[in-house]
């Protein structure tokens, strides 16, 4: 499956994220930086998000983190996609 997310903002203009261009390493390293910035991991993150309380940001991240923690448990369970 191909994920891509297109976020378009007055602060940062239009980015693109094709997630099945990113290598398992980058991957790794942006899910890490989640991880770092929010002091835990993706599911605990989403026990307490809510869209009603959440930033703009904070809604940024929790669409590129999911895709990101998605992207890298397909390529998990499929030895064949490109690592």
């Amino acid at each position: 499956m191909k994920r891509k997310l297109t976020i378009d903002s007055s602060d940062e203009g239009h980015i693109e994220i094709c997630y099945d261009a990113l290598s398992i390493r980058e991957i790794n390293s942006r899910i890490g930086a989640y991880e770092k910035k929010y002091g835990m991991s993706f599911s605990r993150f989403m026990q307490n998000f809510s869209c009603a309380s959440a930033t703009p940001h904070e809604m940024t991240d929790q669409m590129d983190w999911e895709c990101l923690v998605e992207e890298l448990d397909d390529r998990m369970r499929s030895p064949t996609e490109k690592r």
